[in-house]
């Protein structure tokens, strides 16, 4: 379990570093601070987001449609989990360019897929949870509910995403292995 998390750590660092790559010549205060400034512009801009749902659910909720909001939620979540699946599963799952010196490891294969996997399946749950909680709120706040609602909204809220991003990386790994058959497999991918 230690190696684990420590793999699943490493990968979440690696996620990290992709904002500001070693390879761009900055110093390391330098790719700190573009690291810290991207992090920023990215709260702000999960924050206008979490705005901008919210607003459209109350939207929702006034004109009469707050039954809806549940299913909404459900569907952007998936959704978020499948975007953000199409974007990083390329690179950190079958494109990766430590392949040979995390292969040399004294751990398991099924142990470094299981820490790359475990890192998309966590941020898809991020971006999940942003775009299902403003809808949510408003929906409780319009609609009365249990604690059975508000418990389904929580489990939906966890496995929403799970089975969208699986299904994701399955036809990412596709696109990525006919793309590879190609003289510009980056071209190729980013076309599919």
């Amino acid at each position: 379990m230690r190696t684990f998390l420590l793999l699943t750590r490493v990968q979440m660092l690696g996620l990290l570093n992709s904002l500001a790559p070693v390879k761009s010549g900055l110093s390391h205060n330098q790719r700190t601070l573009r690291v810290v400034g991207i992090a920023a512009a990215a709260v702000l801009l999960g924050l206008l987001f979490v705005a901008y749902l919210g607003l459209m659910a109350v939207g929702l909720a006034l004109v009469g449609l707050a039954r809806i909001l549940p299913a909404l939620a459900v569907m952007l979540g998936s959704l978020a989990g499948v975007v953000f699946t199409f974007f990083k599963a390329n690179g950190t799952l079958f494109g990766f360019k430590d392949y040979d010196l995390v292969m040399s490891l004294p751990v398991s294969r099924r142990m470094v897929v299981a820490s790359r996997m475990a890192t998309i399946m966590g941020m898809a749950l991020v971006i999940a949870v942003c775009a299902m909680a403003p809808l949510y709120v408003v929906y409780f706040l319009a609609v009365p509910s249990g604690a059975i609602s508000v418990t389904a909204a929580v489990l939906s809220v966890a496995l929403a995403p799970l089975a969208p991003t699986m299904l994701a990386t399955f036809a990412s790994y596709a696109i990525t292995w006919v793309a590879a058959r190609f003289r510009h497999a980056s071209l190729a991918y980013a076309l599919l």
